[in-house]
C-alpha cells in the first residue's frame, strides 16, 4: 500500500481538478507540516484548501470566511466529491494493454482530447528510454518534442479523439454531466483502437464513479479486463496516452493563434474572460461557442 502522505497528495490534486472544472482558480498544492494546501479563489474572494495526513488518516479542511459565497460553494464541491476516500491500489502492470487518458477537461478554452495507446514489453522498454512520464510534468515544448518520437515507437497503435468546443457543448447538453461524457468518449476512443490491436486489458486514469466506465465497456464482454486507478499515469501506456492527448490539445491552441493572431490562455484563470472579450469583439458572439466549454461558471460572467 502507498503511504498516507501519498493518498493525501492524490486526494488534494483530485479535489483541485474538480474545483477548476467548476470554474474556480486553484494554486498547485504545496506541502507543509503534515499537510498539503492550495489557495482557491474567484473574483476577490479566497479560501485555503488543506489536507492533513497522519496516523488517523487524511482530514480535509477549508479555511476562510464561512460567510462568503466562495466558502459555501467550495464546501459543496468538497462534500459532494467522490474522491474523498481515495485509496491507491497496488497493481502489477500487464505485459500488453491499452492505456487511456484525457487532456483539456479543466480548461475554459479548447477541446477535450481523449487518447488511447496500446503497449507491449518492447514498446514499454523503448518508452522508458525516451523518458515518457505524465504530461502534467512536461512543458508544452517538451510535449511537442516527445510526441513524434512516441508515435514512432507505438507504430500507429494509438488513437486520438479531439472534441472541439462546439461539439463538446452539444455533447454536454446530451449527457448533462462531465464524468458521463468522459466515460462515453473513453469507450469510443478505446473501441476504435481495439479494431487495430488485440488487447484484453485496459488501464484508465480514474476520473469519477467507476460504474460509469464499467457500464460503457460491458458491451465488449467479459474477456476485457478494465482497470481504473488514481494516478494511472505511473503506468507507461497511460503516460503515453497523456502525452498524445496533450499534444493534440496544444496543437488546437497553436492553430487558433495562427488563424487569429491571438494566443488564448490555457486553464481557467481570470485571464480567460479577458481573452474571450477580445475574441468576441473581433469575431462576434458565435466565437464563444466555437472556443469555450460553456458549462464552466466563468462563461456565465461574460
Amino acid at each position: 500500500m502507498k503511504s498516507i502522505k501519498d493518498i493525501a497528495f492524490v486526494n488534494i490534486n483530485r479535489l483541485i481538478e474538480k474545483i477548476i472544472e467548476e470554474g474556480y482558480q486553484a494554486t498547485h498544492p504545496v506541502e507543509g507540516n503534515y499537510q498539503f494546501e492550495s489557495i482557491i479563489s474567484r473574483d476577490k474572494q479566497k479560501v485555503k484548501l488543506q489536507l492533513f495526513f497522519g496516523k488517523k488518516g487524511v482530514k480535509t479542511v477549508i479555511q476562510g470566511d464561512v460567510n462568503t459565497s466562495l466558502y459555501k460553494e467550495i464546501m459543496n464541491i468538497i462534500s459532494g466529491s467522490e474522491v474523498m476516500d481515495l485509496k491507491i491500489e497496488e497493481f502489477s502492470e500487464p505485459d500488453t494493454y491499452i492505456g487511456s487518458d484525457e487532456s483539456g477537461k479543466g480548461d475554459f478554452f479548447g477541446p477535450l482530447v481523449i487518447a488511447a495507446a496500446a503497449v507491449d514489453k518492447k514498446s514499454k522498454q523503448e518508452l522508458r528510454k525516451l523518458g515518457i512520464k505524465d504530461s502534467k510534468e512536461c512543458s508544452d515544448k517538451d510535449i511537442t518534442l516527445i510526441a513524434p518520437q512516441l508515435k514512432k515507437i507505438l507504430h500507429n497503435k494509438f488513437t486520438v479523439k479531439v472534441v472541439k468546443p462546439a461539439d463538446y457543448n452539444s455533447l454536454y447538453e446530451i449527457h448533462k454531466n462531465l464524468n458521463r461524457l468522459l466515460a462515453r468518449l473513453h469507450f469510443e476512443t478505446i473501441s476504435t483502437l481495439l479494431q487495430k490491436v488485440d488487447c484484453k486489458e485496459i488501464i484508465i486514469d480514474k476520473f469519477g464513479n467507476e460504474k460509469l466506465l464499467i457500464a460503457e465497456f460491458s458491451v465488449l464482454g467479459s474477456d476485457i479486463k478494465l482497470h481504473q486507478f488514481t494516478k494511472a499515469e505511473r503506468y507507461m501506456g497511460v503516460a503515453a496516452a497523456s502525452i498524445l492527448a496533450r499534444e493534440a490539445f496544444i496543437n488546437w491552441f497553436d492553430e487558433i493563434g495562427e488563424k487569429t493572431g491571438i494566443n488564448l490562455p490555457k486553464g481557467a484563470s481570470d485571464e480567460v474572460i479577458k481573452a474571450l472579450r477580445v475574441m468576441v469583439d473581433k469575431y462576434g458572439d458565435k466565437a464563444k461557442e466555437r472556443l469555450v466549454k460553456l458549462h464552466f461558471k466563468n462563461s456565465l460572467q461574460f
